[in-house]
Parts: structure tokens; C-alpha cells; sequence
């Protein structure tokens, strides 16, 4: 073989080796495929898996602390607005996202007559849904948040329909996600809800002071479906005593911390038809006042409500615990 065809092998043989690098390079970057969530039933408890595997939501509303999350023993995180970037940093943490849709509220002026507006709307959410559907961090899909509430019965009838013409939508779209809505409380509404939105995998649940009243509320109202408790956390502002003066008097992070593990023990933990939770809020914001919800404070600094959620979900207490205000009041 002369010069010439030694040096044609070389090169078609560096081509090939050069080839072979890039596509196992290619490969190795390629994002794994979607998550494929269930819900089964076996009796009358329900269980949710993930490729498979029994998964109980360790969750927290709001996509700070990721780190913090994941370190305190907790799996998902609870959003109100479709982002990739949070999907991506749940990802990057080990954690799984319950992606909210967001739904324009009766409340603020939606009007669930008009036609147009949901179609829009429609197609605002199935185009979010076309681009999310493969995150492998992606857990499920949560309608709305509180939609229906304070609005009269007709037009909370107007939006459970339309929630289900939603959910049908995603579920066609992306048949390996359950699709959830989200409520603020129990009640009389749970039976409108599973007769105008049967296409529900589950119900997400906003709930307070009193979370431990809900196991016996849906089994009162004929609840048949799983739930999640989507937001608990204090006794909210409009469920304490008030002063002389009207102002609402907030309970000390002893107190809410006490508050969390024993609403926790009564309506989330080792219940039947309970998939999970996301506790609220994990971060910080003005509400009432700037520590009502807060795990964190503005600085970043746990509170004590920290440590009851790390025993909670890991029946330990962190080595480093948050200061413990007892007994004192103001």
C-alpha cells in the first residue's frame, strides 16, 4: 500500500474516532427522559410513584432554600406559575416540582362567560404544557389556586366546568403527570367538585387552623379521591384572637412550630387517601405582618418551624437547632 492510501486510512480512521467522541459526548449531555407519575389505589389507600417507586410529597411551597429543602429531608417543591428555571433548579437538588397553571380569578374581574377569554386562556396553558410536559423534575400539574373562592355558586359552577375542560386538555396532552386543582379548604364544594371535574386525579388542599378537621371533612362530604395538602403552615391571621383594638395578635415561632407538627400528625401523616404536602411558606414575605408565614427570616435565618419539618420528614432533629422563644408572649 503506498504513501498516499496509508494516509486516506489515517484520516477516514480519525474521522471515525472523532465521530464516535462527539456522539457519546452528545449522548452523555442529553436530558433524561420525563418522569412517569401514578397514582394506585390498593383498598382504600392511595399511593403516588414516580418511575415505579412509592413517593410521599416532602414538599414546600415556594422555590427558595432549595439546598435548605433538600438538606432538611423534604422532596418537592410547590410552585403558582409555570417556570422552567424552577424545574431545572428542583432538578439540580434532587427535587420534584408540582408545576402550578395559572388561572385568571373570577375575583379580580375574570369573566368564565366569555368565550374568547378562554380560549385564550386555553391556549396560554396548553402551550405551557407542550414545553414542560418531559422535565424529569416535573411531579404533576396543579389548576389554579383557589379559583372559585369568594365568588357566588353560579360562577363557581362556571369555573369547576372549565376546570375540567383544562385538565381533560393536559391529560391528552401529557398522559404521565396527574393533574390536580387547588382549593382553600374543604366543605360543601368538594361534592360539586367531583361531579363537574371527574377527570381530577386528585384535590390540593389549602388549609391552616384546621388542617386536623380535614380527614373527617372529606369523609363527611363523601370525598372518593386522594388529596394533597397544597398550603399549611400557622393559624392564619383571620383565625386568631384580635386586641381591644382589632389587630390580629400573631402566634410566637414556639407556638406555630408546636402548631405545624401536631396539624402535620393530624391530617397529613399516615392517612389513607393523603399523597402528601407542601407546608407554606418556605422564604419570606409580607403578610399581615413580616413573620406571619415565614420559615425563614429576611436575612435567610431558619426558624424553629425549620426543625419541626426536618423530624417531621426525617424523625430527627438537626444537630444545630433555631432559638426557642418557650413560653413568653408580648
Amino acid at each position: 500500500m503506498d504513501n498516499k492510501a496509508n494516509i486516506l486510512l489515517i484520516f477516514i480512521f480519525l474521522m471515525m474516532a472523532s465521530f464516535g467522541c462527539q456522539s457519546q459526548t452528545i449522548k452523555a449531555q442529553s436530558p433524561a427522559g420525563p418522569s412517569v407519575v401514578k397514582i394506585r389505589q390498593a383498598g382504600l389507600r392511595f399511593e403516588l410513584t414516580v418511575n415505579g417507586r412509592p413517593y410521599f410529597i416532602k414538599g414546600a411551597g415556594g422555590g427558595n432554600y432549595m439546598d435548605r429543602l433538600a438538606q432538611a429531608g423534604g422532596n418537592s417543591i410547590r410552585t403558582w406559575f409555570s417556570s422552567r428555571e424552577m424545574l431545572d433548579e428542583a432538578q439540580a437538588k434532587g427535587l420534584t416540582v408540582c408545576m402550578g397553571i395559572s388561572l385568571r380569578l373570577p375575583r379580580q374581574g375574570a369573566d368564565y362567560t366569555d368565550a374568547d377569554f378562554l380560549t385564550r386562556q386555553r391556549g396560554r396553558i396548553q402551550q405551557q404544557v407542550l414545553e414542560l410536559k418531559d422535565h424529569p423534575a416535573l411531579l404533576m400539574w396543579g389548576i389554579g389556586n383557589e379559583v372559585a373562592h369568594q365568588t357566588t355558586p353560579e360562577v363557581a359552577e362556571l369555573v369547576w366546568k372549565e376546570i375540567e375542560v383544562i385538565s381533560q386538555m393536559i391529560k391528552e396532552t401529557d398522559p404521565n403527570h396527574p393533574v390536580i386543582t387547588v382549593v382553600a379548604g374543604g366543605g360543601r364544594k368538594l361534592a360539586d367538585i367531583q361531579r363537574l371535574c371527574p377527570s381530577l386525579d386528585a384535590l390540593g388542599i389549602n388549609i391552616y387552623g384546621k388542617l386536623a378537621q380535614i380527614p373527617e371533612d372529606l369523609r363527611q362530604n363523601d370525598w372518593k379521591k386522594p388529596y394533597i395538602i397544597t398550603e399549611f403552615g400557622p393559624r392564619g391571621w383571620w383565625e386568631v384572637s384580635k386586641t381591644a383594638w382589632g389587630m390580629p395578635i400573631e402566634d410566637t415561632s414556639t407556638e406555630k412550630s408546636l402548631f405545624y407538627r401536631q396539624s402535620y400528625q393530624a391530617g397529613i401523616a399516615d392517612k389513607p387517601n393523603c399523597l402528601g404536602s407542601y407546608v407554606f411558606l418556605w422564604g419570606n414575605k409580607q403578610e399581615k405582618t413580616h413573620t406571619w408565614f415565614n420559615m425563614f427570616l429576611s436575612d435567610g435565618t431558619p426558624t424553629e418551624m425549620i426543625d419541626t419539618m426536618t423530624f417531621l420528614w426525617t424523625e430527627k432533629w438537626p444537630q444545630n437547632r433555631a432559638p426557642s422563644i418557650g413560653n413568653k408572649k408580648i
